[in-house]
């Protein structure tokens, strides 16, 4: 059974998470160290060639343990200890959420921009963005909790 989700609603999911992912800048998310500070944009895509499907054709999974999360709330972003990761899956388009109790899978939306591949779950509001050196973000959202993962994927 087919999924039907209108584009209006897509871009309200879309625009949530961006919008909660931006709340944490101002809300003073305690793990901003945590970002790489002092590389300028040109250096870094010289470094970060642009993503493809190419780019994980020889990856069966790429494992990709959070080290930092921040969960947002209406006024707040406060560290937490990250307990959940994800595992995807780019030649069967899996894509995996997963913690203690196991993992859930879901068959995402992928599209590639720069040296980024993101991955999209608007039916369950993930958004996850990984690029071409494997730094990944992960954007979960719960009613009003949003829950900002960063950390390194690597494939196994």
């Amino acid at each position: 059974m087919a999924l039907k989700i209108s584009c209006e609603k897509l871009m309200r999911i879309f625009f949530s998470l961006l919008a909660a992912f931006v709340l944490c800048l101002p809300a003073g998310c305690k793990n901003q160290d945590e970002t790489p500070t002092g590389v300028e944009p040109g250096e870094w895509i010289k470094d970060n060639p642009p993503a493809s499907e190419a780019t994980w054709a020889n990856v069966s999974e790429l494992l990709c343990k959070p080290s930092v999360l921040d969960i947002c709330g209406p006024k707040e972003c406060k560290p937490s200890e990250p307990k959940a990761f994800v595992v995807w899956k780019p030649s069967v388009n899996e894509y995996q959420r997963c913690d203690d109790s196991g993992c859930d899978t879901y068959a995402p939306r992928v599209a590639y921009s720069g040296s980024f591949t993101n991955i999209a779950l608007p039916e369950n509001g993930v958004l996850f963005k990984v690029s071409t050196d494997r730094n990944f973000v992960e954007i979960a959202t719960m009613m009003d909790a949003t829950f900002v993962y960063r950390g390194k994927c690597e494939p196994r």
